[in-house]
């Protein structure tokens, strides 16, 4: 087993901040739509920020799973880097299985500004406040880890959810 995939993405989540969660959980018998904006400093160019808005879509829950059935579309992952089946490998080795669902991002909009992170942050705080809108994610993270920070957002907000599709399902369904 590759220790450093699995060690890349445990640093990634170490600098992960997720500033503002969807506020609603995962639907138990649908897709869910997951938007985002992640900020990061630049690599390029010391004092400017890198804004990525985009979306991932998390296909409804299966209740039939299998250890490693989880599959990741546009999270533009460079194996030669990091190999993600071996951080699945990991994280089930350490108790953590991945709900066999399609977890599929696509980014829409990149854009690079010449303002500081925590300037973009509050923009990005007030505008969410403006619009009333519950449902975005806003993520800070390391540029060069975006993908494994979006990844860990996303994990985080079925983790949440898990619990309440639960209840969901034995209400709809129940035992006996």
């Amino acid at each position: 087993m590759n220790i450093n995939s699995y060690q890349k993405f445990i640093e990634a989540v170490k600098n992960t901040r997720i500033l503002r969660a969807r506020k609603n959980f995962l639907f138990t018998f649908g897709n869910t739509r997951l938007p985002y904006v992640l900020v990061a400093n630049s690599l390029i160019n010391s004092g400017n920020c890198v804004i990525r808005k985009g979306e991932v879509v998390v296909d409804k829950p299966q209740i039939i799973i299998s250890n490693d059935s989880a599959i990741f579309e546009g999270f533009d992952i460079d194996q030669s880097l990091i190999d993600l089946d071996q951080v699945k490998f990991a994280l089930m080795s350490r108790g953590f299985s991945f709900p066999q669902m399609n977890y599929k991002n696509s980014t829409q909009n990149l854009e690079v500004v010449s303002d500081k992170l925590e300037t973009v942050i509050e923009r990005q705080m007030n505008e969410f406040e403006d619009a009333n809108d519950s449902r975005v994610g806003l993520i800070a993270c390391q540029e060069e880890t975006w993908n494994l920070s979006l990844l860990h957002y996303v994990l985080t907000q079925v983790i949440r959810s898990s619990t309440s599709n639960m209840q969901e399902y034995l209400e709809r369904y129940p035992l006996g």
